[in-house]
């Protein structure tokens, strides 16, 4: 009898965390699965742990290969899955010890469906000491036949993490039938092409739990992003933007939705923009494509055209807050110069002969107690919009970098969101605004601060 779970972990100098991964896998309350892992080529004592724990436990398969990278790993593991189901976890995460025994019972539960989402909890660590946690998942248990996905895209792009593969349960069937594997010469985004393959070949009927299984460990200062190709990375930005935008015009969006939706696409984009400030100048040029055109095939002018916006300010990027107290004023300018913290390296603050940084905000509500902000970004740094208002004495809400320490209740994060893009097309000249809506938490807060 084949098992009801498939786990398949691909593994790169995951030794110092390799056993916690491992352990959370043995300790499931759900004893029947199979545990794949694929050692890449680690050069650490990774591949030595993996073959211990299959010595010890027969649900462990240790398979040992050339690295080849993570996308060729987990293709490893799919080749000889025999589950019913396949989940993946990565080498130095850890999932909650009834993980799979809710996930079973969800699915028999449910039976039509064919995919089974639940929330993550990114921890974020300096060296071994956790720093926080944010977490992402719906606000609630819910059926999405495959007919409303559409219907309800734009609840799962705001209140979902979509692009990682880790927080979601594939039928191993719909799978191999449909040949879906990881594209091994992406750089980035290899999870959300995977899953919006997953997406078009099966259209499958969706299940949310709000439950955060999976923990995603992360180095506070990590920037992957900026040690990638940037050839790389404009052809992995080119090929998920035809996946996401073809899938999305399978479905039957609400008219109002469709500007979100293609926000949503962008915005995802531009967490690669911010994370190669770092880079030189040139090398973030490259990144920059018309991403309104077919495919991301733009001329250099273009190409030019977009990196002169964004260096001449008028790339326009819009926040919404939340910040403790009432602003005096309707509308304000913070410029104010930013640099790294000398006390603490680990925070921005506002330093005489730092980096030039402008804020515009204005107040789009008052509430005893707090006030619900619009941010205007003229610059772009780290940080910016939480050092700034809490420069004013008004720090963002749930900010516990820059505000009060203590956690607020029914916050993950701080109540700060990208709501907006907007810029000169290329091409057509025509001004182009892009909108995001306000996550559930966020609009939770205020209708919590409002009562």
């Amino acid at each position: 009898m084949p098992p009801l779970f498939s786990i398949i972990i691909p593994v790169y100098r995951s030794g110092p965390f390799l056993r916690d991964c491992l352990d959370s896998i043995r300790n499931q309350t759900l004893t029947d699965w199979e545990c794949i892992c694929i050692n890449d080529g680690s050069p650490d004592d990774s591949g030595a742990i993996l073959d211990e724990y299959a010595r010890k436990d027969a649900r462990f398969t240790a398979i040992h290969q050339d690295n080849r990278g993570v996308s060729a790993a987990r293709n490893a593991g799919l080749s000889v899955a025999r589950g019913n189901w396949t989940a993946f976890v990565d080498g130095d995460d850890t999932v909650e010890p009834d993980m799979l025994a809710c996930l079973h019972e969800e699915a028999l539960r449910a039976q039509e469906a064919a995919l089974l989402c639940y929330g993550i909890s990114k921890d974020f660590h300096a060296g071994s000491r956790l720093i926080r946690t944010e977490t992402t998942l719906p606000s609630r248990n819910q059926h999405i036949p495959a007919g409303e996905t559409g219907a309800f895209l734009r609840y799962l792009l705001t209140s979902l993490d979509m692009e990682s593969s880790c927080n979601k349960l594939f039928r191993t069937e719909l799978l191999k039938k449909n040949g879906i594997l990881f594209n091994t010469s992406a750089v980035v985004f290899e999870d959300f092409q995977f899953v919006l393959d997953y997406l078009s070949a099966c259209a499958p009927d969706i299940i949310l739990l709000k439950k955060a299984f999976y923990h995603y460990r992360a180095q506070e200062t990590e920037n992957g992003a900026a040690k990638r190709s940037r050839f790389n990375l404009v052809r992995d930005i080119d090929a998920l933007t035809t996946k996401f935008l073809a899938w999305a015009s399978t479905l039957s969006l609400p008219q109002e939705d469709i500007p979100i939706v293609k926000g949503y696409i962008l915005q995802k984009i531009s967490v690669i923009f911010h994370a190669l400030q770092r880079q030189p100048y040139a090398a973030r040029r490259e990144v920059f494509r018309d991403f309104l055109s077919s495919g991301l095939a733009a001329r250099k002018a273009e190409v030019d055209n977009l990196s002169a916006q964004l260096a001449g300010h008028t790339l326009a990027r819009t926040y919404e807050c939340i910040v403790v107290g009432n602003l005096r004023e309707d509308s304000g300018t913070v410029d104010a110069p930013i640099a790294r913290d000398s006390r603490d390296r680990k925070r921005m603050a506002v330093i005489p002969g730092g980096r030039r940084a402008v804020t515009h905000w204005e107040v789009i509500a008052r509430y005893p107690g707090y006030t619900h902000v619009r941010c205007r970004l003229e610059t772009g740094r780290t940080h910016q919009i939480r050092v700034h208002m809490a420069y004013l004495g008004h720090p963002i809400l749930g900010d516990t970098v820059y505000g009060a320490k203590k956690a607020v209740p029914g916050l993950t994060g701080q109540c700060l969101h990208a709501v907006g893009l907007q810029f000169i097309h290329p091409r057509t000249k025509e001004l182009v605004s892009l909108t995001c809506p306000l996550p559930e938490e966020f609009t939770a807060m205020l209708r919590k601060i409002d009562r």
